[in-house]
């Protein structure tokens, strides 16, 4: 595929490999601006019902078969999309049509300064292709390997703010993102952060218990198992508020606080479940962010802190570990946001010391992490009960030490 072109955009490489797209780096040959391209199979059957590595590996063949041929020959021109049209898909429009839910969704939102942008959309027979700005850092990366939020906690406010700002905007919208990750995360050079990948996404106001929709890490307990004495279907969005409180324990604390919220299977949860005080031993988190914690990850979705309320919480939080550079922490004052706010002009070249606001961006996204495995990349649909070799793990490792397990006192 690499050298293959499309249109003006030169195909670089592939990004990565996901149950439901595959994610190519590419150039305009004009510009010479790099573009991640996600390439959708066009299948009536909905993706989250197909098996996702059978999907991922057919896309590749198709992908290789449908560009191999085209990396020393013209250029293959395809017609672009009406993205107006695809952002007024109805919902019976999307069942006859579901690979365009996605791009759907995400135009929807993308006004909003810490959501990605979709270019363009190209077609062809088999495969839609949808251009995307291009970034090389993720959420994940920036957390684990460079340890670049360790010792800022004013940074961390700024960037779980904006994440929460974008996921605000998304819920109003209508839109429940779903996946909530690190890795659907991206970061310029100037540390804005930018909400990707949108494969997940849905309008449900309402879901039924143990649907498991997301990552294994992040997918709120209501998604894997419901406790007995809640019945009924829960509020979709409710469940991206869950994954924000893990994201922001990996922020403070570069790790995560168990495998996935399970009470049956993992019994560092199982620990929680009973007891909320256990975060105070597997954390090193002050008695302030543990009282915040308590309001997140607050088992029935019915009770959990709304994001307005999160977001006032965290701006005036005064310490996120009990010692070290993020046990004092300045208080973030920021103006209530208007519609206005959602649009703003980014100001570029602000980083985080001496931020005076929390909503800036200047663009987009890479829906993949650059350097996964393929077998990792798989991960972002996860959702059986041994896809755990499948997730990566932050270090220090998540949870209770296994010699430490039996001895839990709280």
């Amino acid at each position: 595929m690499q050298n293959a072109t499309i249109n003006q955009y030169k195909v670089l490489g592939v990004i990565g490999t996901g149950a439901y797209g595959v994610v190519l780096h590419a150039a305009d040959t004009h510009t010479h601006k790099q573009y991640a391209i996600k390439a959708i199979l066009k299948s009536r059957q909905a993706s989250r019902n197909a098996d996702g590595e059978k999907y991922s590996a057919a896309l590749q063949t198709y992908l290789e078969k449908f560009l191999g041929n085209k990396e020393q020959n013209s250029p293959l021109q395809l017609p672009q999309l009406d993205l107006d049209a695809l952002r007024s898909l109805t919902p019976d429009d999307m069942r006859q049509v579901p690979y365009y839910k996605e791009v759907c969704l995400q135009l929807r939102v993308q006004r909003h300064a810490n959501v990605v942008s979709i270019h363009e959309a190209l077609d062809s027979p088999h495969v839609t292709f949808i251009v995307m700005d291009y970034y090389r850092r993720d959420l994940f990366t920036s957390i684990v390997d460079d340890q670049h939020f360790a010792a800022d906690g004013q940074l961390i406010k700024r960037v779980f703010l904006q994440i929460c700002s974008a996921l605000q905007y998304c819920h109003d919208q209508g839109v429940a993102h779903c996946d909530i990750k690190p890795e659907n995360l991206l970061l310029d050079e100037h540390d804005n952060v930018y909400l990707c990948d949108f494969g997940l996404s849905s309008t449900d106001r309402w879901l039924k218990p143990n649907v498991s929709v997301g990552s294994p890490y992040y997918m709120a307990p209501e998604r894997l198992c419901v406790d007995a004495n809640l019945a009924g279907e829960f509020p979709t969005a409710s469940s991206d508020i869950w994954s924000l409180g893990i994201i922001l324990i990996n922020l403070a604390c570069m790790r995560n606080p168990w495998l996935k919220a399970h009470k049956r299977d993992d019994i560092t949860f199982q620990h929680f479940h009973r007891n909320t005080r256990v975060l105070r031993k597997l954390l090193p988190i002050s008695d302030e962010f543990y009282g915040l914690l308590c309001k997140v990850l607050r088992i029935n979705p019915l009770e959990r802190i709304s994001l307005h309320a999160l977001m006032a919480d965290v701006a005036q939080l005064q310490s996120f570990t009990r010692d070290g550079p993020l046990h004092c922490v300045p208080v973030i004052h920021y103006e209530e946001i208007n519609d206005e706010a959602y649009y703003a002009t980014p100001q570029v070249g602000s980083g985080s010391s001496g931020a005076t606001t929390i909503f800036r961006s200047a663009s987009i996204q890479t829906l993949f992490d650059v350097g996964y495995d393929r077998s990792e990349n798989i991960q972002s649909t996860c959702t059986s009960d041994n896809d755990d070799g499948l997730c990566k793990e932050f270090y220090p490792p998540y949870g209770i030490p296994q010699n430490q397990r039996d001895s839990i006192n709280v």
